[in-house]
């Protein structure tokens, strides 16, 4: 079968753009504005000295991020998002090369870009900023595979070099980053364990040195600069590991995110709230995210691959997971964006088959219309009732009211906001969004949620407001 590259490129990309443009309009929201205001050039140097009181270290993906995008474009989140959806972009591209490498088929690296670029799982890393360090990350870690894979090709020592510097970055931005020598050791075991007598001289050395700097990675977090792992981060071993899994399993195949708060699996029940909320868009959501994952099972069956196949991806799938398999209070779908190489790699060895035919192309061909169309319901349903949508909305609007009635607020002032929406100290990050709105670290805020009208002569504010948008 022929393929036409540019053709395929230009098909995804706009298949990218179609689910995921109006992501970049969303504002500046929560954790955006704590790491906004934190950006000048003289804390640069503390970006790279892991903090106390977050659970996050990643100065690259989100720091270096911000620190960049903000000196380059002001606060223009739409900015922000081109830089990120840019991103984006270079790692369907680069999923396509690896998978090339792989396989040495252009149709299975072209329906695994198609794939990754459409996956639902995108959307809040998509959407929020904060989270861009997902995106950066993946970067990082498809940059370091890309040339990991050509030194398996060539034994070219500089490619190794690249390889460590860039697994380097991508611990710099991401926590799953720690996961990659466990990665390539499982690559090396199910991939090239029969191609090759005898390892390279380098290569024990190479592990060697990404092992050390996981070491000295989980040392300093664990040890030296404690992580608050309390509250949802709190890590839990018991039978929840397994529902937490099961609905990884179904995000990776563009379940609406939603549903895991609205469903009750023991009597297959759905609320009213999903029912009311999702409208229209649930049905077919629903339809053909099963659809694909019927289709995907029907492949599997009709191509009876390499037990070594399913091997890999289930333990890649898994491994990618671990940080994440043990928070049951803290699960969102784009922890998948690592796993999700583990159907990458499943999905290029079926249409890779030397016992390809029509009927197989035909499977395929309908696996990507039901997995478009699932994400494309999918998102639009996050689009329409996530929190996240509501929440930069609101903080759009609200600092909107803020600086038309207040253009200038004098240094070490105090802002008192009345509100009826108890969402708003959280949308600010408390006193964070002031004070980079307004430049001036001395503001303070302060919250009042009430319905009640406050004489703004008998309190102790500075300033007045009064806000009661939804």
């Amino acid at each position: 079968m022929r393929i036409n590259l540019l053709a395929g490129f230009l098909i995804i990309l706009g298949a990218f753009l179609v689910i995921f443009y109006p992501s970049l309009n969303y504002y500046f929201f929560q954790d955006d504005w704590f790491v906004l205001n934190r950006l000048s050039f003289s804390e640069l140097i503390s970006f790279f000295t892991p903090r106390s009181d977050v659970i996050y270290y990643r100065p690259i993906g989100m720091q270096m991020y911000f620190f960049l995008s903000k000196t380059i474009f002001g606060l223009k989140p739409f900015a922000f998002h081109i830089v990120a959806f840019l991103f984006q972009v270079i790692n369907i591209f680069l999923i396509f090369k690896i998978i090339l490498k792989l396989f040495n088929d252009k149709l299975a690296a072209i329906m695994a870009a198609f794939i990754f670029a459409t996956a639902a799982f995108h959307f809040m890393s998509l959407s929020w900023l904060a989270l861009s360090w997902n995106i950066i990350g993946m970067t990082f870690f498809l940059i370091a595979l890309n040339f990991y894979l050509d030194w398996k090709k060539t034994k070219n020592r500089k490619k190794l070099l690249y390889t460590t510097i860039f697994f380097v970055f991508c611990l710099g931005s991401t926590e799953f980053a720690i996961l990659i020598p466990f990665f390539l050791i499982t690559l090396n075991i199910f991939f090239f364990s029969n191609k090759e007598k005898a390892y390279p001289k380098e290569e024990p050395l190479f592990f060697l040195i990404m092992f050390s700097a996981v070491f000295i990675y989980l040392v300093s977090r664990l040890f030296l600069f404690s992580v608050p792992a309390s509250g949802e981060y709190q890590i839990e071993i018991s039978s929840s590991f397994f529902k937490t899994f099961f609905w990884y399993v179904l995000w990776l195949f563009n379940f609406p995110e939603e549903l895991k708060y609205q469903i009750v699996i023991s009597k297959f029940y759905l609320t009213e709230t999903i029912v009311k909320d999702a409208g229209v868009l649930l049905f077919p959501s629903l339809f053909f995210s099963l659809g694909s994952m019927i289709i995907f099972g029907l492949l599997l069956i009709l191509c009876k691959l390499d037990r070594k196949i399913y091997l890999f991806s289930l333990s890649t799938f898994i491994l990618f997971l671990l940080p994440v398999l043990f928070l049951p209070n803290h699960t969102y779908p784009y922890y998948l964006t690592f796993s999700s190489v583990s159907l990458l790699i499943v999905l290029s060895a079926i249409i890779a088959t030397k016992n390809r035919n029509k009927y197989l192309y035909k499977f395929i061909f309908l696996f990507s219309i039901f997995w478009f169309m699932s994400s494309f319901f999918s998102v639009n349903i996050s689009q329409k009732i996530h929190w996240i949508v509501s929440e930069q909305s609101l903080s759009k609007k609200a600092l909107n009211k803020i600086r038309e009635k207040f253009p200038r607020i004098p240094p070490n002032s105090t802002v008192l906001i009345q509100t009826t929406n108890k969402m708003l100290k959280q949308t600010f990050f408390n006193e964070e969004a002031l004070k980079v709105i307004y430049n001036d670290k001395t503001i303070k805020t302060d919250y009042l949620i009430s319905n009640k009208v406050i004489d703004p002569e008998n309190i102790w504010t500075s300033y007045y407001l009064k806000f009661n948008g939804n």
